[in-house]
């Protein structure tokens, strides 16, 4: 496992666009044109052997020909001319590449190519087949995605482009910020357990998001994985928990994507929380943006009425058997009308809060609520892991509006 010559992706500050089109639609003009937009301050150099300037920048007709050594590049030419490009790059003294060309495959012998060219120089390829890569604090959006992402502390990282789009229109709109978006395509080089390993000792970066649709080097994510969990949420939803979800995966992405069960205990065992659809994945972008981490591990309940709160509490005390008690942190209105009424306050209950009772019961101590009633929590000794809760879940929260 290496996280060699990524600290250019994670900070770059010159980018080449190889392949920068005029052309309205293409892919190459979309990059472009997204480098420009989002105020990426760095240099930005266009190469294609077609033009003479793209967008309003002198264009270049080789790599050899930019007048600096770009920090990244961004490739997003024929699939044939990718491997002497590649050669090409190392040379010039380039370290890293984003490959947007899709159509490098074992079978064909251009995915190899391209890894034999990049040997000699320790070159990194994110991709190929990607959507391209966002650094918002950087203001660097080398991507085909056609809305900007505002800076933030999520580092999100998938494997299907259509998925890191569409959280990017989401976030958009919720107001929540990215620190990286990677889109990582085929993995032919830098797979998840490197990002991993990078997001993990990244300062601007406090929750980590994953969709996974294959692992291909599992002892080295499972490294990875359990260094980053240590230090900050991993929060990762799986595709392919059924036979037909799996063949799918793998016409996706090319690759077997692995028997769910082991899959299940590979997160556990690394610390990571797994959520099972797209909607629960928005949730813990939300969460993870959103409300302060504790300390040490939590769990928090959250439900319509009193009833299913005290049934999560009672089954869960059956089944783990590992809850500590209930500690209220009185504000001076609730202690006042415990004084009035001399009643004991039971775990209040939250009627108009998102659902995400899943995904906040192990990281989050929970803020006040508005009517200022002190939210309950149940503690573990922090090093330990959580007793798993009942299989049943909690009735889902009404969304925002409902």
């Amino acid at each position: 496992m290496t996280i060699r010559n990524l600290e250019f992706a994670a900070r770059p500050r010159s980018v080449a666009v190889i392949g920068a089109s005029k052309r309205p639609g293409a892919v190459g003009h979309i990059v472009m044109q997204n480098l420009q937009d989002g105020g990426f301050d760095g240099e930005i150099w266009p190469v294609n052997p077609k033009y003479r300037e793209v967008a309003g920048r002198r264009c270049y007709k080789r790599a050899a020909d930019i007048p600096g050594i770009p920090d990244i590049a961004v490739i997003v030419t024929p699939p044939k001319t990718v491997p002497g490009i590649i050669s090409e790059l190392g040379e010039k003294g380039t370290r890293t590449a984003v490959v947007i060309t899709a159509g490098l495959t074992r079978e064909n012998g251009l995915r190899q190519a391209m890894l034999d060219a990049a040997k000699p120089y320790l070159f990194r390829i994110i991709g190929p087949n990607t959507v391209g890569l966002i650094v918002p604090p950087m203001n660097f959006n080398a991507s085909f995605a056609h809305m900007q992402a505002r800076p933030g502390g999520l580092a999100l990282l998938s494997q299907s482009g259509a998925i890191a789009t569409s959280l990017v229109d989401w976030a958009a709109a919720e107001g929540v910020g990215f620190s990286h978006i990677v889109s990582l395509g085929d993995m032919a080089d830098v797979d998840v357990g490197d990002y991993l390993e990078m997001l993990a000792g990244d300062g601007r970066t406090r929750g980590i998001l994953m969709y996974l649709e294959t692992i291909p080097n599992p002892r080295k994510f499972m490294t990875a994985a359990r260094a980053a969990a240590r230090l900050k949420p991993v929060i990762a939803i799986k595709a392919g928990r059924h036979a037909q979800a799996a063949q799918a995966a793998a016409t996706h992405t090319g690759a077997l994507s692995g028997a769910d069960r082991v899959v299940e205990a590979a997160l556990r065992r690394a610390g990571i929380l797994r959520v099972l659809d797209l909607g629960e994945l928005f949730d813990a972008a939300e969460v993870l943006a959103r409300f302060r981490r504790c300390s040490g591990p939590m769990w928090a309940l959250s439900a319509m009425a009193a009833g299913p709160v005290c049934w999560r509490w009672t089954g869960s005390t059956i089944w783990a058997g590992r809850w500590r008690s209930f500690r209220p942190k009185p504000s001076p209105v609730w202690t006042g009308r415990c004084r009035r009424t001399g009643r004991i306050p039971t775990p209040p209950t939250l009627s108009a809060m998102r659902r995400l009772s899943v995904i906040a019961r192990r990281f989050w101590r929970w803020p006040t609520i508005p009517t200022r009633m002190p939210f309950w929590c149940s503690t573990a000794r922090p090093g330990l892991p959580l007793p798993p809760m009942p299989p049943a879940p909690l009735p889902h929260m009404p969304t925002r509006g409902g």
